[in-house]
């Protein structure tokens, strides 16, 4: 279950970070 979690927790923070990039872009 953690590591399900995690497997879906690891997009979402990379995805965060891109979006928060482009957004201070």
């Amino acid at each position: 279950m953690q590591l399900g979690a995690k497997h879906v927790e690891n997009p979402y923070i990379q995805l965060g970070q891109v979006c928060t990039a482009i957004y201070f872009a």
